[in-house]
């Protein structure tokens, strides 16, 4: 900064000027002028400057202002904005100039902070300045600094006092005496009240010409010299409209080597864009010299109309000679005028790595691609190393640069090394929803451990990352836990397992979202990106299937070593995707895990061979040629026999259960009895070993009794079978009370397995969506149960106070405040009880016509308004589940089919002998120290390898199919086109219209 100081210092002091040696500070301060309206007042900090000193005291104090009290940043970028005053011609419309703020709005969303200069008085300029500071976005604008050249003599006199001696005067604008104020101004007009800059820079020399001819060289020197010890100069020469004096304005500017971005328009202004086309001057002046010569040089004779034009044309000729310092901005076709002032910086500096850096600094990867691809810019692989891990940690988002270094040859393999992506973890574990705690290693700071366990505890134990992992899923899954929205999906995008991926990302955002968040909105993010990347392993399968419906299937079950040896089925159903697990190809694969080696089969066709096993053998056809005793395996071993097995031997448990309990005597027990209770003894040892017993060796204990709890009928299990053995111990005591509990536990227990069969009912594709719903339903009922009992509780309380005479404390009080309220909710009013009192009719007092009125208004709102609201829930129910029945139905069956396939094929009381057969098995294979073989494969194929890798190469050829896609989904639209088509034919016609008046 001490050195940018002292270069503008020189400028000054080097300066030999006459009217420069006369020039210095003599107030500044701030000036308040008025707005028309109640706003408040703009502020505007402002330097003053006289005809009383020397130019070095002048420029020290004018850079000491600058930055010592008025507390400027160094600048980003310069941008220096011209128009013209000689000619008549304006912007056409609005949208001309509203395409320039636009793009020095996103310009400003691109650089840290930016200066606007400007000493013109073009009301163009002026209305694109003010359009810069209203339209920025409230955080960007205090990025912009506009700073305003003016003439003492625009604003003396009428709302600036007359000369002060004061060092630090603060003035207020205000109008002079007998002046009113004007209205508001239109959109895009400037009141002369109110100049659109930040700061003002004041001139007050001798005369007005004086004046702007200083403001003319102030203005240039301290563009031209700014950063004068860079290799990179962000200052750029803007020139909205084109005349004469412009001309020169431009040549000074293109021999200071500073780059120059000429605004093109349709009319007189449109000679200098042609004059950069032309091959010659010679070209030029056939074309524009009668025209010209009568717009500017009208007013003078032709002699002396001849020399000024020659001398202009030396100056047009200057100009094309230096034509690569300029980039020229067509207003009404393009609408990208912050790439015009980008590209024409790079024209002047070149493709050097310092502009590459800024480029990156301000997120503008299309100059960066420019560099590259067109100036053929050449970055080292620690440039692009750094580079990357600035792009992946920045919150901004930068995926335009990190393809840009994959383009170029980036090698991710290389760049993401353990130590590399610990640092990543470290630069960005703060931002992240869970709590990532390194551990020390060698000084260092290694993540991977708590990664893991994060990863694993979402997983619900089922991840493992193993010593070859893919350096895109490492990403991945850094980008999952660090919230990075916008860039995972392009990392998800390269990943080698894209489905496996998708589910594993839709189950960590649920996981996170079941978490809590200080802000609902924060939870609700979270579940839509879950859904999100269930729709994205969705829309790969069915890429997949409908090229080839058998590896669709093939694909939906290979396991994945990562993930607990488990399949995409297992992974949906685990993730809790039930869009995924209702996919045509999912539901394939279920069938065929539910028909097994049956052919042809349904459940009412296989009832008959289970109940009589002789018609297997000519009844029932299989897939597979089989012996005679693997026809009995295969057909006990498929999970719709097991189902129809136990679904009849549940209905005849059921019914014994229900003959014992009516026909029940405490002793002797009857050969019912006994066998029901050993029935009931299987089931008991059915559930444990459920619960406690993994099907493989791919879950754990932990995780099996998890599973085991999260179903609702495992629990109706234990609960019927619990009341069931105490009723049974009960039994025994010869004591009328226990025998009248033994009869209210058995009647417990037949309720509930009664309606455990409802449990069969899911596999059916219409009774079991309302099963579903009579699931919803009673959620919905529990919340409306809090509302109830309030009113219940209320009313109870209220009646017993009116009702009761002396009464003593004692139980039979709580029946009383349940008992009668609940029950006159549907119509039991108990109005003959209720008015009498140890048998005496209660007269008509005032508390009974307190009773009245309060009954009234209870059935009122109990009545009319609850249970309405009740039925109304309920009718939200059945449509939501209606609408998603199909789905909610096929992700239900999905662990009707598991629990089927895990089951023994023998049902209770028979399975006794299956679990006799499995521990003397495995304890002789303890004894034979034989271990087991836990590589499941579900393809089928004489080469597994080939099999996989041709799985793999199908996944990425629907992935990238699945890429185009999206990319076809965000093209502009045909409207969009046609409009941008019609724009351009509108330009054309105005150039054609210009040329034939010209």
């Amino acid at each position: 900064m001490k050195h940018l100081i002292s270069d503008i210092i020189n400028i000054f002091t080097s300066c030999k000027c006459p009217l420069v040696d006369r020039v210095m500070i003599f107030s500044e301060g701030e000036l308040n002028f008025p707005t028309g309206s109640e706003r408040k007042r703009p502020v505007v900090k402002f330097v003053r400057l006289n005809d009383d000193g020397n130019p070095g005291k002048a420029a020290e104090e004018i850079i000491r202002t600058m930055f010592d009290r008025w507390k400027l940043s160094k600048p980003d970028l310069v941008l220096s904005l011209h128009g013209a005053t000689d000619i008549q011609v304006r912007l056409r419309n609005g949208d001309e100039d509203n395409c320039m703020i636009k793009g020095l709005c996103r310009l400003i969303n691109t650089v840290d902070s930016l200066w606007l200069l400007s000493n013109s008085g073009d009301k163009d300029v002026l209305r694109i300045v003010d359009g810069v500071r209203t339209r920025a976005e409230v955080t960007d604008r205090d990025k912009v600094v506009s700073i305003g050249f003016m003439t003492s003599h625009s604003v003396e006199g009428k709302y600036l006092d007359s000369v002060t001696s004061a060092k630090h005067a603060v003035k207020s604008f205000s109008p002079a005496n007998g002046e009113t104020m004007s209205p508001a101004p239109k959109r895009h007009s400037v009141p002369p009240s109110a100049p659109p800059y930040t700061h003002l820079v004041l001139v007050d020399l001798e005369s007005e010409e004086a004046e702007d001819k200083f403001q003319e060289i102030l203005t240039s020197e301290i563009e031209s010299r700014l950063i004068s010890d860079n290799t990179f100069k962000p200052t750029i020469f803007v020139q909205t409209q084109i005349d004469k004096k412009s001309v020169r304005h431009i040549k000074e500017a293109l021999a200071g080597r500073r780059p120059v971005v000429l605004c093109e328009y349709t009319g007189s202004e449109h000679f200098l864009s042609y004059a950069l086309q032309c091959e010659n001057i010679q070209q030029f002046k056939k074309r524009y010299a009668n025209h010209l010569k009568r717009v500017f040089y009208g007013d003078v004779s032709d002699s002396e109309s001849e020399n000024l034009f020659e001398e202009f044309c030396d100056q047009v000729h200057t100009i094309m000679n230096s034509k690569d310092l300029i980039e020229i901005y067509n207003v009404t076709t393009c609408d990208n005028f912050d790439d015009s002032i980008l590209l024409a910086l790079l024209k002047a500096s070149g493709a050097t790595k310092e502009y590459f850096f800024k480029a990156f600094s301000w997120n503008r990867c299309d100059i960066a691609r420019r560099m590259i691809f067109l100036h053929n810019l050449v970055l080292s692989d620690d440039d692009m190393a750094e580079l990357m891990t600035r792009a992946l940690c920045d919150e901004k988002c930068r995926l335009g640069f990190i393809e840009l270094f994959l383009e170029c040859g980036l090698q991710m393999e290389n760049y993401l090394t353990e130590e590399r992506l610990d640092k990543l973890y470290e630069l960005t574990a703060h931002q992240s929803d869970v709590t990532l705690v390194p551990q020390e290693t060698s000084g260092c700071k290694c993540y991977q451990k708590s990664v893991t366990d994060m990863v694993r505890t979402a997983m619900r134990g089922q991840y493992t990352r193993h010593d070859d992992a893919k350096p895109y899923t490492d990403l991945f899954i850094w980008a999952l836990l660090v919230n990075r929205f916008d860039l995972a999906p392009f990392l998800w995008l390269r990943c080698v397992d894209p489905i496996a991926l998708a589910l594993v990302a839709s189950r960590f955002y649920k996981y996170v979202a079941g978490r809590g968040f200080p802000d609902p909105d924060d939870g609700s993010h979270r579940r839509e990106m879950a859904c999100e990347y269930e729709e994205k392993a969705c829309s790969i399968l069915t890429e997949i299937e409908n090229v080839d419906p058998d590896a669709a299937m093939q694909l939906v079950t290979r396991r994945h070593p990562s993930y607990g040896n488990l399949d995409h089925l297992e992974l949906g159903a685990l993730a809790s995707c039930k869009k995924f697990v209702a996919h045509h190809t999912c539901q394939m694969v279920l069938d065929r895990r539910w028909d097994g080696d049956i052919s042809d089969a349904w459940c009412s066709k296989l009832i008959a061979p289970v109940l009589f096993p002789p018609l297997i053998f000519c009844r029932v056809k299989f897939k597979t040629e089989h012996t005679c005793f693997g026809k009995l395996a295969a057909f006990y071993d498929t999970p719709m026999t097991k189902f129809v097995f136990n679904w009849i031997t549940w209905l005849a448990f059921v019914i014994l259960f229900s003959h014992v309990s009516i026909y029940l005597r405490r002793l002797p027990f009857t050969i019912a009895d006994y066998i029901l209770h050993g029935w009931l003894a299987v089931l008991l040892i059915d559930g444990f070993w459920q619960m406690l017993v993994p099907p493989d060796d791919r879950r754990s204990i932990k995780r099996t009794i998890l599973n085991y709890r999260k179903s609702v009928w495992n629990w109706f299990d234990m609960t019927a079978l619990t009341c069931a053995a105490v009723a049974f111990g009960l039994r025994f005591y010869d004591n009328a009370t226990a025998f009248e509990m033994v009869k209210v536990l058995y009647a417990c227990s037949c309720c509930l397995f009664w309606l455990r069969v409802l449990r069969s009912y899911i596999f059916h594709q219409y009774l079991g969506p309302f099963i579903i719903m009579i699931r919803g339903m009673l959620k919905e009922m529990y919340w409306f149960l809090w509302v109830l009992v309030v009113f219940i509780v209320g009313f109870g309380v209220a009646i017993n106070i009116i009702l009761s005479v002396e009464r003593s404390p004692n139980v039979d009080i709580l029946r009383d405040i349940f008992y009668f309220p609940y029950f006159q909710l549907y119509g039991e009013l108990f109005l003959d009880a209720m008015n009498t009192t140890n048998d005496k009719q209660i007269p008509d007092t005032v508390s009974s016509v307190a009773f009245s009125m309060f009954l009234a208004v209870y059935l009122i709102i109990g009545n009319l308004l609850l249970l309405n609201i009740l039925i109304a829930i309920f009718s939200g129910v059945y449509q939501r589940i209606e609408a998603n029945s199909r789905r909610e139905w096929r992700h239900k069956r999905y662990f009707l089919v598991r629990e089927y396939q895990e089951k023994p094929s023998l049902p209770a009381p028979f399975s006794i002998c299956i679990y006799i057969y499995r521990i003397i098995k495995y304890c002789f294979s303890k004894c034979q120290k034989q271990g087991v073989n836990n590589d499941i494969l579900y393809l089928h194929g004489t080469n597994v390898d080939d099999e996989r890798r041709n799985l793999n190469e199908l996944e990425l050829k629907c992935l990238d199919s699945y890429k185009r896609r999206q990319q076809q989904k965000e093209q502009p639209s045909l409207e969009t086109k046609l409009s941008q088509l019609e724009k351009r034919l509108k330009h054309m016609e105005r150039i054609l219209e210009d040329n034939l008046h010209q």
